[in-house]
């Protein structure tokens, strides 16, 4: 008697996010960008981060090797290269900031679904720093 084994290899999508960040400045620090792909998660534990020196006012970034899925992203100008977001003393950023679809909060961050987006597979996001 012979058995025979049948292994199938399954191939998930995979995707990326390009984050497109214009009007930069001052031209110097570094944008600091945290992936999320829950709810649960968000603004807790990142799945990728991205970060890019600041050289000129139209930035680029980018999160590679996605399953498909909801994701939302927090992005801040690290204007003094200190690896944080600065902020005064009610909490309120000293740094420019910002979400995925540009979502904001009324007292902190957005909800994740405000912020949330789908990939599949190459996704181009635009997004404009709150100052």
């Amino acid at each position: 008697m012979c058995a025979v084994i049948s292994l199938q290899w399954v191939t998930q999508d995979r995707g990326s996010v390009e984050v497109i960040v214009e009007n930069v400045s001052p031209l110097k620090g570094t944008l600091r960008a945290a992936l999320y792909d829950s709810k649960e998660k968000f603004m807790k534990k990142h799945v990728q981060v991205s970060e890019v020196k600041v050289t000129s006012l139209n930035m680029r970034l980018t999160f590679n090797d996605l399953p498909s899925g909801e994701y939302a992203f927090s992005i801040f100008h690290d204007i003094n290269d200190n690896g944080e977001l600065d902020t005064n003393l009610l909490g309120i950023p000293k740094e420019p900031w910002g979400f995925s679809n540009n979502a904001r909060g009324t007292f902190g961050p957005p909800d994740f679904e405000a912020a949330s987006f789908r990939v599949s597979e190459k996704v181009v996001l635009q997004v404009k720093l709150n100052r």
